[in-house]
């Protein structure tokens, strides 16, 4: 099926505007609110009624126009006939006519109007109700890297189809997936409890490293002020203070015995007792100063042996602290290696996702149906569009995506925004082409590549070029024609 013409009688903006349309490729190009969207919501509206948003997003086909009505038509190429599809939207989905061009006639006459018109529409888009239309080859603006347009759309194309598990494979599966589930739970809970041990071990290390580094001060501040006390008063117990000590008692106790010698000596009686008074005070003196002052030598002596001992504690305690400090490091090097190993290997996880991939894709080739044959050619296609992420899709009846590199199933937390987009498009792509029942159904496009990088949009557009099917793609990026461009001289 290729659309030849497209008749905007009354729509939106547009009034007796008339677009013209060639096989492969046609882009539409234009600025913002320039009206390629019109054009394009013209396209849905002619070939599954008028499209509307619902309460999940979704579109429907159940309500009029919003703005008022409009009128269009549009001239279909299909199996060598000619179809003219006329609606005139005063209600939803509108009202259809049909007319089918008589053979080898070129006048209006030669139309032949058809008693069936939503019958022959219906054949033309390959059975695709509205829905499956609008979940496939009709592709809105601004829709997301993965939303309800891929799951929820496929899920509804699928829901009709007889293909599933097996009974077997049902209750195999929910075994494996079962375990899996208990596998999963272990391996939180253990990495939970693991985590929980790093955390405390790094809280005790940083503990003692502080504490050690407290003490060191501590130490510091008690070398430093010993050292300072000591030059301080160097001179004075090295030099004043021991010879002081010394001359004092020498002073005292030569005064006292001159003293005495002048006064048995001396013929003065007055001079002998006043000298007699004085040598035995000097001698009296004498001994409470030399005990005075040797308690003072012996106080200083016991206060340096206070700050070494001290000292000598304080060096203990931080020895102690980094022992600790460097056993709780080892410790904390086996549970950070532990917690690797736990990430890396999963082999019963890892096992178990293998059985359940097996078990699947065994079901998918004993059954066929339209789920497989969407896993098959999605798969092909995001080959060709050589995607380094992902090598294998695969549709479950239920509509859930699974996406596999290297036989591995891809957590979809971990795949970045451009993977995810090429595999939409490619599940979108292949759900078109497989769900028309071998309709060759135009792919209508309104600016779906806007995220794309200039590799990936070259890829793309490379395989839209050579699908053979007809492309209406509506953008307002130049480097798009620039890179088609590229891709039809190469081609």
């Amino acid at each position: 099926m290729e659309i030849e013409r497209l008749d905007l009688i009354r729509w939106g903006k547009f009034s007796g505007h008339t677009i013209r349309l060639k096989s492969g490729v046609n882009i539409i190009y234009g600025g913002n609110e320039s009206g390629k969207s019109t054009i394009h919501s013209f396209l849905g509206a002619m070939l599954s009624g008028t499209p509307r948003k619902t309460e999940k997003g979704r579109l429907a086909s159940d309500t009029f126009l919003t703005g008022g009505d409009g009128e269009g038509a549009m001239t279909i190429w299909d199996g060598g006939q000619r179809y003219e599809l006329h609606r005139t939207f005063t209600q939803a989905p509108g009202i259809l006519s049909v007319r089918q061009e008589t053979e080898g006639a070129e006048d209006l006459n030669s139309w032949e109007e058809i008693d069936e018109p939503q019958e022959i529409l219906s054949d033309l888009l390959g059975g695709l109700d509205a829905e499956t239309f609008e979940s496939t080859v009709f592709w809105k603006q601004n829709q997301t890297a993965w939303d309800l347009y891929v799951e929820d759309g496929l899920k509804h194309c699928l829901k009709a189809s007889k293909t599933g598990e097996s009974v077997d494979g049902v209750q195999a599966l929910q075994v494996l997936e079962e375990r899996r589930g208990k596998a999963e739970q272990k391996k939180k809970k253990e990495e939970d409890a693991l985590e929980e041990r790093i955390r405390k071990r790094q809280t005790e290390a940083e503990y003692v490293r502080r504490e050690a580094g407290r003490l060191q001060a501590q130490c510091n501040a008690l070398r430093v002020g010993a050292q300072k006390e000591e030059d301080e008063e160097d001179w004075e117990r090295e030099g004043f203070t021991e010879t002081g000590k010394n001359l004092i008692q020498m002073l005292l106790l030569l005064a006292g015995v001159l003293a005495l010698l002048g006064a048995l000596l001396l013929q003065n009686l007055i001079l002998r007792v006043f000298l007699g008074i004085f040598g035995g005070a000097f001698l009296l003196l004498f001994f409470p100063v030399r005990r005075f002052l040797l308690g003072e030598s012996a106080d200083g002596e016991a206060e340096g042996y206070d700050l070494s001992l001290r000292e000598e504690q304080l060096k203990a305690e931080i020895r102690k602290k980094e022992d600790t400090y460097q056993k709780l490091q080892e410790e904390l090097e086996q549970l950070y290696h532990q917690h690797m190993r736990m990430e890396t290997a999963d082999t019963e996880i890892a096992a178990l996702n293998l059985a359940i991939d097996r078990i699947r894709e065994l079901s998918e080739e004993e059954n066929g149906g339209p789920a497989g044959e969407i896993s098959v050619r999605a798969s092909e296609i995001i080959r060709e569009l050589a995607c380094p992420s992902c090598d294998r899709i695969v549709v479950e009846t239920s509509g859930r995506l699974r996406a596999c590199l290297g036989g591995h199933i891809i957590d979809r937390k971990k795949v970045s925004s451009s993977t995810l987009q090429q595999i939409r498009f490619a599940v979108r792509m292949a759900a078109g082409e497989v769900l028309a029942g071998g309709e060759e159904l135009p792919f209508l496009l309104d600016e779906p590549f806007a995220m794309y990088d200039d590799e990936r949009l070259r890829s793309v557009l490379s395989w839209l070029e050579r699908s053979g099917h007809q492309v209406v793609l509506f953008t307002c990026q130049q480097r798009v024609r620039q890179i088609m461009d590229e891709v039809r001289r190469n081609v």
